[in-house]
């Protein structure tokens, strides 16, 4: 969820006076002040430069970018003055009909209070941005860069508030447009959201790919402080992964970049030192981490950032609780709560720390109290403060609405009166206009709509993979629970037994008892290992499909498998898919179709895998009845690889399931 700034066209620059563009370009490509854990956030030589060119030149449209630039430097240490130069810049831009610029301004003004946490004022501007580029005949170039940076931006938002389809479906969209244009900041910056997107939901193969994309285009364009970001995506991923060398060894690489190069934000740092939190976490070297953990808080405070200050003092609330530092660890967590009240996933993690905090000290009133309130958390969010945000922020969309319908209105009326002075001629041209702008129109709106219908279809693929990933993580957690410990100590209760046998007087109703206990034991592990063959087969995860099916159709007597073409394994995912098919389906021929015949065939080619089931049970009509929780739950599996299904079926004519996937 980085930063990135403006990057003026071509087109644009061509147009600027030569002695504004000397000015700006020379005040933009100073560089940066580093920030270490003692320093302070001070008046850049920059910001100097750009108000003395201001002041030397009128506020003409060709200045305009003076304002944007200033408002940007101004964010690092001056948030009322960051929202005075992108106001100023807005109203000149209106005054001057310099619409685009207009816009790029509302953007800023979003931007700024992006910075300082406060959401819903962002959201209004990044409206208003849109409505302006809506309402005035924009370049499709200019237009559609505002459209990827506010989609973008707002999908940062989103993902913040927890909201992580919705922020989804805006990083896609204003990645689509980012490489129409082969814009590679905009880009890098989808790619590596997109891939924390994926991280959240656990989908860790997804985000490696986008975070490899990212890495990618920071090597193309020979930006290695971009490749920092890409590295601290890259740690995060290893670090779930049990990776914890490759995770710290990215860390540093990033730490390395960022505190090493001249133009590094206090936010760039700030990432890389949670990285680096985050993994010496993973090796439980909790002082190191909370060394870095503090160094991130001192910067954020400095930056005097709300939603960078409650990050770091979540970490530290954290990091103080495995120290056995209770006291410190509540103090953290509250005043992270404090600081920013915005941030969902934040203010969960601090009722939790703040929960075991009190729980470690004793205090069980306290403790039940706020582990009530981390149940209540994210619908307190919800339905209080950011409810009153929205209607703040209806209340201000729809006044600055009507206002520009006004506008627009004025503008027809003028219009129509031009063109019955202009005769008949001008009127049909007008019209033969309106047709093709009304085509146009159309056709948009058709694209658009195609594109709504793909991310809607990637949303729930996306949905039910988390559930498949998870369904799977939780039956293996379960089977090797089961195998490992209660059959462990099921054995060992029927060794001690058997000793117990061996040293027990020779009486017989002794040893009976002792016989009768052993039998049972026997009974116990046999009925343990078939639950968890059931929940994860072993022979699924060590030997591949075709070994986890013949096992299971040779316990069923009336089951037959046969399996055709390459025996190579699978997709892990894949193979625990099709296995759950096939044992659904078996199941549903033996227990509701009363099969006494069941054909299992499986064809794997180089390029597709296709599976049959097919009984002589009783069947069902499919018109009249309705799919079961099981059937469901097979087309769901199905659909997240992509395959196609087909059921065939009829009373007294059994059942034959069809399902193909691409490979």
């Amino acid at each position: 969820m980085k930063n990135f700034g403006w990057f003026w066209t071509n087109t644009e620059t061509d147009s600027l006076k030569a002695t504004a563009l000397s000015v700006v370009l020379a005040a933009m490509l100073l560089p940066h002040t580093a920030l270490s854990r003692t320093d302070t956030i001070t008046r850049p030589h920059r910001v100097d430069s750009l108000e003395n060119a201001l002041q030397q030149h009128p506020p003409t449209p060709e200045l305009l970018h003076i304002y944007d630039a200033l408002s940007n430097e101004y964010l690092d240490f001056d948030f009322a003055k960051s929202l005075e130069y992108a106001r100023r810049g807005k109203a000149v831009a209106e005054q001057t009909g310099a619409w685009y610029e207009a816009a790029r301004l509302s953007y800023a003004l979003g931007h700024a209070y992006y910075y300082a946490g406060q959401y819903d004022s962002t959201l209004i501007y990044y409206d208003e941005a849109l409505e302006i580029v809506n309402h005035h005949a924009l370049e499709k170039a200019r237009a559609d860069e505002i459209e990827a940076l506010i989609k973008s931006k707002t999908g940062v938002v989103y993902q913040i508030q927890g909201r992580l389809q919705e922020a989804l479906q805006l990083y896609m969209a204003a990645l689509s447009i980012a490489e129409q244009y082969q814009w590679l900041s905009i880009m890098e910056n989808m790619y590596g959201n997109i891939g924390s997107v994926y991280i959240t939901l656990h989908n860790y193969d997804y985000a490696l790919e986008y975070y490899t994309k990212e890495k990618d285009i920071c090597v193309a364009m020979n930006d290695s402080l971009m490749m920092s970001f890409a590295l601290v995506g890259l740690s995060g991923i290893y670090n779930d992964r049990k990776e914890f060398d490759a995770a710290l060894d990215a860390a540093q690489q990033a730490y390395r970049i960022v505190f090493g190069h001249p133009d590094a934000s206090a936010e760039d740092k700030i990432f890389a030192l949670q990285s680096l939190v985050e993994a010496y976490i993973s090796f439980e070297k909790y002082d190191t981490a909370l060394e870095y953990a503090q160094t991130a808080l001192d910067i954020a405070e400095q930056w005097n950032s709300p939603i960078y200050i409650a990050w770091s003092l979540g970490y530290i609330s954290r990091l103080q609780l495995e120290l056995g530092h209770y006291k410190a660890s509540e103090a953290a967590a509250l005043r992270a709560m404090q600081t920013d009240s915005s941030d969902l996933f934040n203010n969960k993690e601090a009722h939790t720390y703040l929960a075991k905090a009190y729980i470690m000290m004793g205090e069980k009133i306290k403790a039940n109290e706020y582990l009530n309130r981390l149940v209540k958390a994210a619908d307190a969010y919800s339905n209080s403060n950011f409810q009153s945000q929205l209607s703040e922020m209806e209340v201000k969309y729809e006044t600055a609405k009507k206002e520009m319908l006004i506008a627009d209105m004025r503008e027809r009326e003028r219009r129509r009166m031009q063109f019955a002075l202009a005769g008949g001629i001008i009127l049909f041209l007008g019209l033969v206009t309106l047709f093709f702008a009304w085509m146009w129109a159309q056709q948009k709106r058709s694209k658009a709509e195609l594109l709504v219908r793909q991310l809607e279809q990637e949303k729930q693929l996306v949905a039910t993979q988390a559930v498949l990933d998870g369904e799977t993580a939780e039956r293996t957690r379960l089977a090797r629970d089961l195998h490992d410990g209660l059959g462990g100590m099921l054995s060992a209760v029927k060794l001690n037994l058997d000793e117990m046998k061996r040293d027990a007087p020779p009486e017989q109703s002794v040893k009976e008892q002792f016989d009768t206990a052993i039998t049972l034991l026997d009974e116990s592990i046999r009925e343990m290992r078939r639950v968890a063959h059931h929940l994860m087969p072993d022979s699924l995860s060590r030997y591949g499909l075709k070994t986890a099916l013949t096992d299971f159709c040779r316990s069923i007597p009336v089951a037959v498998f046969s399996y055709y073409g390459d025996n190579k394994r699978l997709d892990s995912n894949l193979e625990v898919v099709i296995y759950r098919i096939i044992h659904e389906m078996v199941n549903n021929a033996l227990k509701h179709a009363h099969a006494s015949q069941i054909i299992v065939q499986i064809v794997h080619e180089h390029d597709r895998l296709s599976l049959t089931v097919e009984d002589n049970g009783r069947g069902f009509n499919p018109d009249a009845a309705t799919e079961g929780m099981g059937i469901r739950n097979i087309r769901a599996r199905v659909a997240s690889f992509g395959g196609t299904i087909d059921l065939r079926t009829s009373e007294g004519n059994g059942t034959e399931c069809n399902v193909e996937f691409e490979l």
